[in-house]
């Protein structure tokens, strides 16, 4: 007998009608493994997946796509944010940190060489954007390698992250960690859940952050505030509701900032940040959603889901080039406070049924979003302040500003994406399946001016298709091959020292090819491989004589290349999470650069993030990383090299029990060496930083 509970929403136990009485039983059941799946114990191996694109939830190893996840256990234990979560994966490359000018409070990272920054999935939900995640509000990360276009419409071809928002409890859940990511930021957060009745057809979830303080960047104050709640409601034994809502507040005060320079990274002090305190970011987000799973029969099942966002965003950033005289010329990018409003869903069903003895799950449905942009006049401001060292960096004179807050506010940009998707998944017999499915893309973007005429903008749509078989040589072995397509975005030219910033260049499609294993050596060892070959167009930034930059697309950007990873227990006192990619990068059938390497991508990584419990010393678990990117380059013809780095990490982790209640004391020191490092074009790596964590559970 199989229970199901996907987004916490439904129960479905082999197509049998359960008591109200049986149905609390089973799910307190179901909660703790829930709870379990992906705990340090195991070894960090999450069996299943929340689920991908139009596909329910289903297991992690017999999914035909690279997929990592990060459970709530593991991301606890870091105890250093979000950076930290994308640097320790094997096979993400972070080339800007959140607090770095220019990232609008979100690591900037590569997946397959290719950016994967902006292809955000909350709960399911596709949006362009999602503002500033923290990592207290987050079940999970579940991270999707290469083109989701098919699963998730019109995206970036780099991969996908899906953030899972914690869900309600059914048992007792009352947390409290406080701690500081970083010299002087504390934080306290509470983590609250469980049963609001006796039979538990409603529970609930309840998480509030608070953090201020000065981070291991001099003079840099982060000051967060975070508040979300969950609730569901079981109506009877098929179905089930759930709303949620959420209140952030990200406020940074002197951003670090972006340095353009070829130089060594050994002219840096990474703990300088080089911007004045006048720079800042400052950011909120409140959210609204709702998702119902509706058991219909047997055979029919209903998932739906929707969440509307409504962003603000005020950032003066500070960007930084290297005159080659001992000075620095230091500009400004302000935008004045402009706000969004966002909302995507999805309809989904799901029929079951057999055809000569080959057993079908068929899913109907669509998904999309659609933003509406607001800015006011003059809200982009691009000034140099001066020429400056980089000891004068940190003290430049603040600017007078051009614009104001009291400028017209106007709509200046729609965007709308609509996918229409049909899949089958097709179980043949016990080795072999497919998955096969269909989905009808649209996307429509307008830009409007201050007199609302349309400015530019664009309108594509593409039926994409994807295809996967699926062999099982034993039930611990899956293999696959898969071919997906993407219709992706026309790129957006945010470049502050682009002529052509702002503008909105054509969609394209892209094609991916992979073939790849997953083997789970133990219940609590998964090692998984992966051969892809990525198309697409390329981006191309032209030089111009005045110093500026024209952004275009021109030609066939590819990647291809290796993926290795494993995630769990060599033994029963070691864990490992490690893995890395190896990539032939090329640039074909363009004007210029043909067999160059795209800029700002490594074609090598190696990484490897270990614990080992002390046996002497029962609750102690001793913890250390060593993080390798291979070089990239800064420049189109690769003559401006990025060096390669290693960083390392290190840290211990101490369960104990403090009266009686269960207490976890955690300490992460990150960049043991102090190395200074360039991790992108324009990004240098943090310095030496000290994270702690102390979390009781009442």
């Amino acid at each position: 007998m199989r229970v199901e509970l996907a987004i916490g929403v439904a129960i479905l136990v082999g197509g049998v009608h359960l008591s109200a009485d049986e149905i609390v039983k089973l799910d307190e059941i179901s909660v703790n493994e829930k709870q379990l799946s992906g705990s340090s114990e195991e070894g960090y191996v999450t069996k299943e997946i929340s689920g991908v694109g139009l596909w329910d939830k289903r297991s992690l190893q017999d999914t035909p796509y690279q997929m990592s996840v990060i459970s709530q256990e593991l991301i606890e234990n870091t105890a250093s944010g979000i950076d930290q979560i994308f640097k320790m994966n094997p096979v993400v490359q972070v080339t800007r940190t959140s607090t770095t000018s220019g990232s609008w409070n979100t690591p900037e990272i590569n997946i397959r060489g290719f950016g994967a920054s902006g292809n955000h999935i909350l709960d399911g939900i596709p949006f362009s954007w999602v503002e500033g995640i923290t990592t207290e509000e987050l079940e999970r990360l579940e991270i999707l390698n290469g083109l989701s276009g098919f699963l998730y419409g019109v995206g970036y071809v780099g991969g996908a992250v899906n953030y899972v928002t914690k869900r309600p409890t059914q048992e007792r859940l009352t947390n409290l960690t406080i701690g500081s990511t970083g010299n002087q930021a504390f934080y306290g957060h509470v983590d609250l859940g469980g049963k609001i009745d006796e039979k538990g057809k409603f529970s609930y979830r309840l998480n509030a952050v608070k953090q201020d303080g000065e981070t291991s960047i001099h003079d840099q104050n982060i000051d967060r505030e975070l508040i979300t709640g969950a609730l569901d409601w079981r109506v009877n034994d098929n179905l089930i509701f759930t709303i949620d809502a959420s209140h952030k507040k990200n406020k940074i005060d002197k951003l670090t900032a972006s340095v353009f320079s070829n130089q060594s990274a050994s002219i840096l002090d990474p703990k300088q940040g080089y911007a004045p305190d006048w720079t800042y970011s400052d950011s909120s987000q409140d959210r609204l959603g709702f998702k119902s799973l509706w058991q219909i029969n047997d055979n029919v099942k209903l998932r739906t889901g929707y969440i509307h966002l409504d962003h603000e965003n005020d950032m003066n950033m500070p960007y930084v080039y290297d005159n080659y005289d001992g000075t620095y010329s230091l500009n400004y990018y302000k935008t004045w406070p402009h706000t969004s409003k966002s909302e995507g869903a999805y309809v989904y069903t799901d029929i079951d049924f057999e055809t000569f003895g080959i057993g079908h799950t068929l899913t109907i449905g669509g998904s999309g979003n659609r933003t509406k942009s607001k800015s006011i006049d003059g809200a982009w401001e691009w000034v140099k302040v001066g020429d400056f060292t980089l000891n004068q960096l940190n003290n430049a004179p603040k600017p007078i500003y051009i614009g104001s807050s009291n400028n017209k506010r106007y709509v200046s940009g729609r965007n709308e994406k609509t996918n229409l998707m049909i899949g089958d998944d097709i179980r043949f017999n016990e080795q072999w399946s497919s998955l096969v499915g269909f989905n009808y893309a649209k996307v429509e973007e307008k830009n409007y001016n201050l007199n609302g005429d349309r400015t530019g903008g664009y309108d594509a749509d593409k039926i994409t298709p994807s295809i996967s078989l699926i062999y099982k040589p034993f039930e611990d072995l899956t293999t696959y091959a898969t071919y997906i397509e993407s219709l992706e975005n026309g790129l957006k030219v945010e470049c502050a020292n682009c002529s052509n910033n702002g503008e909105v260049l054509d969609p394209y499609v892209s094609k991916q090819y992979e073939v790849g294993a997953k083997y789970s050596v133990s219940e609590n060892l998964l090692l998984s491989s992966a051969l892809f070959r990525i198309e697409k167009a390329l981006r191309y930034d032209k030089n111009l004589l005045n110093g500026m930059k024209e952004v275009t697309q021109d030609g066939l950007e590819i990647h291809q290349g290796l993926e290795l990873t494993a995630t769990g227990k060599l033994t029963d006192n070691f864990t490992v999470i490690g893995g890395g990619t190896i990539m032939d990068l090329k640039i074909d059938k363009a004007k210029e650069n043909v067999g160059k390497k795209p800029t700002d991508t490594a074609s090598k990584m190696a990484k490897l993030y270990a614990e080992y419990d002390i046996p002497m010393l029962k609750g102690l678990t001793i913890t250390g990383g060593a993080y390798y990117t291979g070089k990239s380059y800064r420049d189109g013809e690769n003559t401006d090299v990025i060096p390669s780095y290693t960083v390392y990490d290190g840290g211990f982790r101490y369960k104990t029990k403090l009266d009686k209640f269960p207490t976890t004391f955690i300490v992460n020191v990150t960049n043991l060496t102090n190395k200074t490092y360039w991790i992108g074009n324009s990004a240098f790596g943090e310095p030496r930083n000290l994270a702690f964590s102390m979390k009781m559970e009442f």
